[in-house]
C-alpha cells in the first residue's frame, strides 16, 4: 500500500498518541435539514477525481510518516471544493449544486471515512505480514479488481475485501457483492482518454468488516484513540478457518485470477503488475 516502514507496535503506538486521535463520525440524524441536503447531494457523487485518489500515499511520501487524520482533511477539502467547482455543471451528479456548508460537511465526513479504511488496511497488511502471511497490494488491484489485498498461506490465496458496515457483515457482503458489476478504468490516450471494463469475479472472496458506528459484537475490532483496528487474534481465527472453508484459491490451482488480472492489465493498460 505505501512505503510506511511501522512494526505493528510502532504504528499503534503512534495512533495513541493526541495528534492521531479520530474525529466521531456524522450522524445524520444529528444533521439540520438545511445542511442535510448538501450532505446527501455529496452522497451521490461516487469519485472526487484522482487528486482524492492519490492523496493518502501522496502525503505519505511527502512527510515520510502516516498524516493524522486531521491533516489528511484539511489538505483534501480544497482538492474536493476544487472539483466540485470545476465539474458543478457538467457532472450529472452535481447538476448544478452549488458548493455549501452542507456539501463541505459531508466531505469532511467522508474523507474521514477513506482514512480510517487507509489507516484499518495498513495495520491489517502489517499485522498479517507479522502472522507469516504473503501480502500483495496494488493500485489496480483496489481500483479495478476491487480486491484491497491479496493474501496467501502455505495451501491458499486469498482475495480480501475490507469494509464496514451499519448492518453487520452480511450488510457488508452485501455492500461488497455490489460493487462486482463495477470495472471501468480511465486510459489516457495519445489523442482522447477513454474507459475500459474489466469484468469483476468476486466469487470465493473473503470479506474483512471491521466496526465503525454500529458494534459487531463479534471481537474483529480494537480502537486505539478513536481510530479502529482489527484485533490480532480475530484475524488469526478468521484465515485459519478459511483455511479449511471453500473460501480462498489453491496454490497449485492452474485458474488465478490474480494471473489473469495482471495478463489484462498487460495487455489492455500497458501496466506490469510486479507483485
Amino acid at each position: 500500500m505505501t512505503k510506511l516502514n511501522y512494526t505493528l507496535a510502532e504504528l499503534e503506538e503512534l495512533l495513541a498518541q493526541p495528534d492521531y486521535r479520530a474525529y466521531t463520525r456524522l450522524n445524520y440524524s444529528n444533521v439540520p435539514e438545511p445542511l442535510l441536503d448538501g450532505v446527501r447531494k455529496m452522497d451521490n457523487v461516487v469519485s472526487f477525481g484522482q487528486g482524492i485518489i492519490d492523496l493518502f500515499d501522496n502525503m505519505v511520501d511527502r512527510l515520510g510518516r502516516l498524516p493524522s487524520q486531521k491533516e489528511y482533511i484539511d489538505e483534501g477539502l480544497p482538492i474536493s471544493q476544487e472539483f466540485w467547482e470545476e465539474n458543478q455543471h457538467t457532472h450529472n451528479k452535481i447538476n448544478g449544486y452549488p458548493w455549501t456548508k452542507g456539501v463541505k460537511l459531508g466531505v469532511m465526513d467522508r474523507l474521514a471515512r477513506t482514512y480510517t479504511s487507509k489507516l484499518v488496511e495498513l495495520h491489517l497488511e502489517i499485522m498479517l505480514k507479522d502472522l507469516g502471511y504473503k501480502v500483495r497490494t496494488h493500485a489496480l488491484l483496489d481500483s479495478v479488481m476491487g480486491v484491497d489485498i491479496v493474501v496467501e498461506d502455505d495451501l491458499k490465496r486469498y482475495y480480501v475485501h475490507v469494509t464496514t458496515s451499519k448492518h453487520g457483515i452480511a450488510g457488508a457482503e452485501r455492500s461488497v457483492r455490489k460493487k462486482e458489476s463495477r470495472g471501468n478504468f480511465l486510459v489516457k490516450g495519445e489523442y482522447k482518454d477513454y474507459w475500459v471494463k474489466y469484468g469483476r469475479d468476486f466469487k470465493g472472496d473473503c470479506v474483512l468488516c471491521y466496526e465503525s458506528t454500529t458494534p459487531l459484537h463479534n471481537n474483529s475490532t480494537k480502537w486505539i484513540n478513536n481510530n479502529p483496528v482489527f484485533n490480532k487474534e480475530y484475524i488469526q481465527e478468521y484465515f485459519q478457518l478459511r483455511k479449511i472453508s471453500n473460501r480462498g484459491e489453491l496454490l497449485d490451482s492452474p485458474e488465478c485470477k490474480l494471473f489473469d488480472f495482471k495478463i489484462w492489465a498487460k495487455a489492455t493498460l500497458k501496466t506490469e503488475i510486479n507483485i
